[in-house]
């Protein structure tokens, strides 16, 4: 299990978590320990219950962001591999075509991301900072699985201004 600090949730809070949501709203949290940087958590009910693994955000309500129920990092191994999963998914069920959804935030368990498709064509929106600071990599995995002729980022929404994360296209 990787060594992330623990965000414990105060006596009662951990309900919807258990239920599978994937949200730790800032004034469900007890305690959290010393990040050193970290934005990575591992979140843990009262009862010491380790429910998941979380990317923390402290400027947000949404204070983490569920991403696996298993011990894993929230790194590009990982990112890849859930990536894939959806890619596989959709193809499963017959929406891979021309245009799609190819990724939605934690519905598939990347929070923060969501990755269109349009034809030869990548759209990625990232609303979280911890995703943000893995933009690179996701744009690496993105051309290793599907080869598109570009990415569009579109990270320019209301949410991304609040958060402080979106910046000036680069000319």
């Amino acid at each position: 299990m990787p060594d992330f600090p623990r965000l414990i949730l105060k006596p009662g809070e951990g309900r919807r978590a258990e239920r599978g949501h994937l949200w730790v709203f800032s004034n469900e949290v007890a305690s959290l320990e010393e990040t050193h940087g970290s934005d990575e958590v591992s979140v843990f009910s009262a009862k010491g219950r380790h429910l998941g693994n979380a990317l923390l955000s402290s400027s947000s309500l949404i204070r983490a962001r569920i991403y696996s129920r298993e011990p894993v990092s929230f790194d590009g191994v990982y990112i890849a591999s859930r990536l894939e999963s959806a890619l596989q998914y959709r193809r499963d069920i017959g929406y891979e075509r021309q245009s799609f959804r190819w990724c939605h935030s934690e519905a598939d368990f990347l929070p923060g991301l969501v990755v269109d498709v349009y034809g030869n064509h990548a759209v990625m929106q990232i609303s979280a900072k911890a995703t943000d600071d893995r933009r690179e990599t996701i744009k690496e995995i993105i051309y290793k699985i599907r080869q598109p002729a570009c990415i569009y980022e579109r990270s320019d929404v209301p949410l991304t201004n609040v958060l402080g994360l979106w910046r000036e296209a680069e000319a």
